[in-house]
């Protein structure tokens, strides 16, 4: 039998601080999910490009407001989780921001299904003068 090598403390830490980041991608996909139902903005610019409803689910596709929700709706898990995964910005001043707001969104998962990160699809003409598309910043999860 092949006996296994036990982790180092600091690598027990890196696998705990990769779990918390996976369940917050895994929460956050299901906001932007349940959000998209009642995002006339976004489901009317799916519906003018021929997405179909089958398609919106096989890809996971949702939307993330132009209010600043994602500290609100995913408190739970802490700031610095929240920015570690890029689902927000917080300023020099403080201000803290929804990475994807007023975006449709889709996840990028690895090889076993699970949530590494999003791209979003401006949907407002300050966001796509902004920048139309945009991906989630390079995390301990997703890499460019």
């Amino acid at each position: 039998a092949i006996k296994e090598r036990e982790q180092t403390p600091d690598e027990i830490q890196k696998q705990k601080d990769r779990e918390r980041l996976y369940n917050v991608l895994d929460a956050a996909q299901k906001f932007f999910s349940s959000r998209l139902k009642q995002d006339s903005d976004a489901i009317s610019y799916l519906k003018s490009r021929c997405i179909s409803d089958d398609t919106i689910k096989d890809y996971m596709a949702g939307s993330c407001g132009p209010r600043f929700e994602m500290s609100a709706t995913l408190g739970v898990y802490g700031q610095d989780i929240l920015q570690q995964a890029d689902l927000i910005k917080i300023y020099q001043h403080g201000e803290v921001v929804d990475t994807f707001r007023d975006r449709i969104t889709f996840p990028f998962l690895d090889h076993y299904g699970r949530v590494i990160g999003f791209t979003g699809r401006g949907i407002t003409d300050n966001t796509i003068k902004f920048a139309k598309y945009l991906n989630t910043a390079e995390t301990p999860l997703y890499h460019k």
